[in-house]
């Protein structure tokens, strides 16, 4: 979640512009989807009424009362994540295994020796993905793999050289750096 507020203070989506709207962070920001695994609580509200995942996670993320430091970070976490992340989706797993020596070692497991909830959890959430997640788009164009891999590494420029990487910028060099290699291409033959 750390994370989530320091990429809030480290970008810009347009160059000239501090104002950040709500359109700008829908073009920008996907849909989340939450998973979390050793999930082993209750899915019940505060006076014990059943509760779904995504109930789970929207009364995660509800501001908590206090005035200390510690609460009032937590609750720009919070906002951070409600703001940027508009659609939200939370999917439990429990853990997959119950022995602790194998959870040490779970990366020497087999698949087919994990719980079978565990198991169909996995399906799931791939079933999730496959079926609800959109295609990545930018200016109304599909984002494709070297697409996204240029995205990357402007945005790294960007940390790297000013400090704050802008968003409409990175797309600009991704398009300037997809026209170089379809122009190099074409030369080439």
């Amino acid at each position: 979640m750390s994370l989530v507020i320091h990429l809030a203070n480290s970008f810009k989506v347009k160059e000239f512009s501090d104002k950040i709207t709500q359109e700008d962070i829908k073009k920008v920001f996907p849909k989340l989807l939450w998973v979390l695994r050793d999930f082993s609580l209750k899915l019940v509200d505060s006076e014990n009424n059943p509760i779904t995942m995504n109930e789970y996670l929207e009364n995660s993320l509800k501001d908590v009362k206090g005035l200390t430091d510690n609460i009032q970070q937590k609750n720009r976490i919070r906002k951070v994540l409600r703001d940027f992340f508009q659609e939200r989706e939370c999917y439990c797993l429990v853990r997959p295994l119950e022995d602790e020596d194998e959870l040490q070692n779970l990366e020497n497991i087999e698949y087919n020796k994990f719980r079978p909830e565990f198991i169909n959890g996995i399906k799931e959430i791939r079933n999730i993905i496959d079926n609800n997640i959109e295609k990545k788009k930018i200016n109304d164009k599909f984002v494709n793999g070297p697409m996204l891999l240029s995205i990357a590494e402007a945005y790294t420029k960007g940390i790297n050289e000013k400090g704050i990487p802008v968003l409409q910028t990175a797309w600009n060099y991704m398009c300037e750096n997809h026209n170089n290699k379809l122009i190099s291409n074409f030369i080439d033959k």
